[in-house]
């Protein structure tokens, strides 16, 4: 990113997997600003397997990356779980867990 044009090259993050890598997300929304419009919301166990589960649930503090979303340049947001046990109960408690933080 550092050589690229922050008016034609935005970035798509999938907050799950820049975590399990060990990346700080708020440090990315830091060093580039407004270059994050889209992002992916699925949440980690933590270590050591980084299992998935639902949004709330997890070591990923959304309430932060939702009030940081300005900075961040955060449009829209694409809720996943990608093996759940109960798709429809995931969703349902990821859903409630992003209502109470009014996003």
């Amino acid at each position: 990113l550092e050589e690229t044009d922050p008016e034609r090259v935005l970035v798509e993050l999938d907050l799950y997997w820049i975590t399990k890598a060990g990346a700080d997300p708020f440090a990315y929304f830091q060093r580039w600003p407004k270059r994050f419009p889209l992002v992916h919301v699925k949440d980690s166990a933590g270590p050591p397997d980084h299992a998935m589960t639902e949004v709330g649930k997890g070591t990923i503090d959304f309430a932060q990356i939702f009030a940081r979303r300005e900075e961040a340049g955060i449009e829209h947001y694409y809720v996943e779980h990608d093996n759940p046990s109960d798709p429809m109960a995931s969703i349902n408690t990821s859903y409630r867990y992003l209502k109470a933080l009014e996003v």
